[in-house]
């Protein structure tokens, strides 16, 4: 397996970093999907991918703690723009390019998936602005896709993402939410959400499931008995679902 770190960066108040671990039967395909896991800048989350033959990303994106909406959202389009311009070089095929992540790394999927073309999403100062940021599929693992969502109790104090509390910035929230921008370009998703998550509630994951339906959208949800960290307590579980719904929506096989 082999593994890359490439910096995307510009300058700007962090490096966006990429690792890219490739498994040998990406050497004995031409052209391979791509997934890109916004979990941070830990490639080892997409090993199993990576052992099915897919091209897989892990990047490292800004996050709220450091860098206030939308910095993170234009992170991540900046690396799809970049897997893009270099599609050749890593032997990708830019038309089947998926993303999934865990907690906010799936809201961040959830909304790469939904904006495709909403400008003041794209950041496309971060560069490759000639390039298409939009993706294929979706997964998202215990995401939040509807911030303003009445029963998500935030508390009193700012939201680390927005710097103010969400009642106060209702435009902002609805503009980060993914649930706002589904569309009838939106691509399949699917979601893994644990039951007794007490940090982003599963009916964050229904309600986007419910809404994709209506849109007549492909989507696909997995409600499993657990907390928020399904994807330590119930990882076999949760890597069954994303392969399975990766190589349908990606049209792979192993």
């Amino acid at each position: 397996m082999e593994e890359r770190g490439i910096d995307t960066s510009h300058e700007g108040p962090r490096d966006r970093g990429i690792s890219i671990p490739s498994s040998r039967a990406f050497v004995a395909v031409a052209i391979n999907p791509c997934v890109e896991t916004l979990v941070g800048k830990y490639a080892v989350d997409n090993q199993f991918l990576a052992g099915q033959g897919y091209v897989t990303v892990s990047i490292d994106y800004r996050l709220a703690g450091e860098a206030l909406f939308p910095a993170q959202i234009h992170d991540v389009k900046t690396s799809v723009r970049w897997l893009r311009a270099h599609a050749t070089e890593l032997m990708i095929d830019p038309s089947r390019i998926g993303v999934w992540g865990i907690s906010a790394g799936g809201h961040l999927a959830g909304l790469v998936g939904t904006s495709s073309g909403i400008r003041e999403l794209e950041g496309e100062d971060g560069g490759w602005a000639d390039q298409d940021s939009s993706v294929q599929a979706v997964a998202s693992v215990c995401g939040p896709m509807l911030f303003n969502e009445l029963s998500w109790i935030h508390g009193e104090g700012p939201f680390p993402l927005f710097g103010e509390r969400i009642k106060d910035v209702p435009e902002t929230a609805a503009l980060a939410s993914p649930f706002t921008h589904v569309s009838p370009y939106t691509p399949p998703f699917a979601f893994v959400h644990g039951k007794q998550d007490a940090v982003v509630p599963v009916v964050q994951s229904r309600l986007m499931h419910e809404r994709l339906l209506e849109a007549e959208r492909p989507t696909e949800l997995h409600m499993i008995e657990g907390g928020h960290e399904i994807n330590m307590t119930h990882q076999v579980e949760m890597q069954r679902y994303l392969s399975a719904f990766f190589s349908r929506a990606l049209k792979h096989t192993v």
